[in-house]
């Protein structure tokens, strides 16, 4: 094995750490990554660009760690009260070609 940490380690908490500190404004446990960001209705756009940036940068960040991300599994969810959501125009993330 060129790389890893053996199951139970006392050092993976810490280099997990380190390793996962280099993703872009993610929320991380283990195999999973979240990408979180409150915003107004009326800054939809600039929301937008800011999170597909993001996902350029999670994306490049899998490649260059040799990490696997799965497009299929990736999910937005929009929180807020019915007459915020509906004043949302037509919100939408790209994750490799998705």
């Amino acid at each position: 094995m060129r790389s890893g940490v053996l199951q139970g380690s006392i050092l993976w908490p810490l280099l997990f750490t380190v390793y996962a500190n280099e993703l872009p404004s993610t929320d991380c446990y283990v195999d999973d990554a979240k990408l979180l960001m409150s915003f107004q209705a009326q800054d939809c756009e600039p929301t937008m660009a800011k999170m597909n940036d993001d996902l350029i940068k999670l994306r490049n960040w899998c490649f260059d760690n040799r990490l696997l991300l799965n497009r299929d599994k990736t999910k937005l969810i929009v929180y807020g009260n019915r007459q915020m959501v509906s004043r949302l125009q037509d919100f939408r993330l790209t994750l490799l070609g998705k």
